[in-house]
């Protein structure tokens, strides 16, 4: 019987995670997670005994930083430990999802699709913040050295730097989130170190990283743009909104499979609709 690995990226709403692991349950499913390192009183062992059927696998816990590519060698920690076993696809979650549909339906879907799922938008290959200079020092809250990092950018880009025309690459934005074939995978863990050399110094690389290596692979015509996430960008900014219980009826209407994100205390009345609803 074909598996799934659900990958998992969560720093806080533990409560909103154990109802996802729990929501994952499953004789097709097995569980990989990264609890990011500056989150306390986190209990690993709890969250072993949620499930009857899922095997649950941490992996070692690292400090993570928005917008730096730290998140995108997490990603890949969690591929490779997930492609230590065979599984038919891959899916990347963040902490604060959940299944919309249940397990045996969102398994089937899939096994019959065999496509991989993932969102794109614009080519940005021309948009010269991101990926034309190099960006230095990602992720820090320092307001003297996010300065700094800013000047570097405008004296490159009048210097004439160009990293677009070495790297041959068309780099789309999307969603970081993602289900992919085994096949797709293991080619996106072949190119760990051309992902290095051409994304580390690039703003919000979780965002752009998988859609460009899947355009530029031999998988490109596997590649459907849709993610298969609900995700409401209303709120505008650069997060989501929080979902909540007025979202209850466009969710039931969604033919997505899973959604985001959810709060503890916002979206307590709808989480414990969805779970009654997929059970």
């Amino acid at each position: 019987m074909n598996k799934h690995a659900y990958l998992i990226l969560a720093h806080n709403q533990f409560d909103i995670l154990k109802k996802l692991v729990v929501a994952l349950d499953s004789k097709h499913n097995d569980i990989y997670i990264h609890v990011d390192k500056k989150a306390k009183d986190f209990d690993e062992h709890e969250f072993s005994m949620l499930t009857k059927f899922s095997k649950v696998v941490f992996i070692k816990r690292k400090s993570l930083n928005w917008g730096n590519y730290n998140l995108v060698e997490t990603e890949l920690r969690l591929m490779k430990s997930a492609l230590n076993q065979k599984y038919s696809y891959y899916h990347l979650l963040s902490g604060q999802d959940l299944p919309i549909k249940n397990s045996d339906y969102i398994y089937h879907v899939f096994e019959k699709e065999k496509k991989d799922f993932m969102s794109w938008g614009e080519d940005l290959t021309a948009w010269d913040r991101r990926f034309k200079a190099y960006r230095f020092f990602m992720g820090t809250k320092n307001k003297r050295i996010k300065k700094f990092a800013k000047f570097l950018v405008k004296v490159q880009l009048k210097l004439g730097v160009n990293r677009v025309k070495k790297s041959k690459i068309t780099y789309l934005k999307g969603d970081q989130w993602f289900s992919i074939t085994d096949s797709l995978c293991k080619y996106i863990i072949s190119k760990e170190k051309f992902i290095k050399k051409w994304f580390k110094h690039t703003e919000c690389p979780d965002e752009t990283v998988m859609q460009s290596i899947a355009y530029i692979s031999p998988f490109k015509e596997n590649m459907t743009n849709n993610s298969l996430r609900y995700i409401d960008w209303s709120a505008g900014g650069s997060h989501p909104k929080t979902l909540s219980n007025e979202d209850k009826i466009k969710l039931e209407k969604s033919d997505k499979l899973f959604a985001r994100k959810f709060d503890e205390k916002e979206s307590k009345e709808l989480v414990e609709w969805i779970l009654n609803k997929i059970k």
